[in-house]
């Protein structure tokens, strides 16, 4: 499938939603302007591969004014992540300017996935009364098992699992500049891992496999939103 030199604008949802689909390629498009439609509950990414996606590629694409993103704006994997959500994706060559969210990078379900070569500015992370997953997020998420001082909470151990990591994801050569902070408790670049229950420890942190994060610049300074 080839989705090529499109104006992809006003989604509430997805700009590209690719749902167990093969050999997509998404390219030179311009995907920008999201709108909340139906209000709560909405997860506008500006392209999404999930569902057991293999070798898609999305590159070329200029991606502005996506805003509110629970799931990131490159969503690699899908959410709830699942293991094998996507296999073998590259996301490069990229520009991302003026968007928001949890997170800009989503990598939970993802495997063997390269995001390389891209340029990230303008961003504001983190959504106000709720924790941010940083910039990029590799792992699962917490679901709430673990409050920001570290107190444990009821969670059911299907909430946590190792199907919840990305395995041997690559994050190299991208320019990150410009992120505006919800506030302090979301100022994190990179989440890596979940929570996953241990009879004796309660849930503990596991990283992501296989991860390699390398030759990226992030510059700029540290700016917090007023509430």
């Amino acid at each position: 499938m080839l989705i090529e030199h499109n104006d992809i604008r006003y989604f509430g949802e997805e700009g590209v939603d690719i749902t167990g689909g093969d050999d997509w390629l998404v390219r030179g498009n311009t995907i920008h302007d999201s709108v909340i439609t139906h209000g709560v509950g909405q997860l506008p990414s500006g392209v999404m591969s999930k569902n057991a996606s293999w070798r898609n590629r999305i590159e070329d694409n200029l991606l502005f004014n996506v805003h509110h993103s629970e799931n990131g704006i490159f969503s690699l994997g899908g959410a709830p992540a699942k293991a094998n959500g996507a296999l073998d994706l590259i996301v490069q060559n990229n520009a991302v300017v003026s968007v928001s969210g949890q997170v800009i990078v989503h990598l939970p379900g993802c495997e063997h996935c390269l995001v390389a070569n891209n340029l990230f500015a303008d961003m504001r992370i983190g959504e106000e009364g709720q924790r941010s997953g940083g910039f990029a997020h590799v792992g699962g998420h917490r679901k709430n098992c673990v409050t920001a001082a570290g107190d444990l909470l009821p969670c059911a151990a299907e909430k946590r699992s190792a199907a919840y990591a990305g395995n041997s994801n690559s994050m190299v050569n991208n320019l990150i500049e410009g992120i505006k902070w919800r506030d302090m408790d979301s100022f994190r670049l990179l989440s890596v891992g979940g929570y996953q229950l241990d009879e004796e420890q309660g849930y503990l942190y596991n990283g992501a496999a296989g991860l390699c994060i390398g030759g990226n610049n992030a510059v700029g300074e540290i700016v917090l939103l007023r509430r």
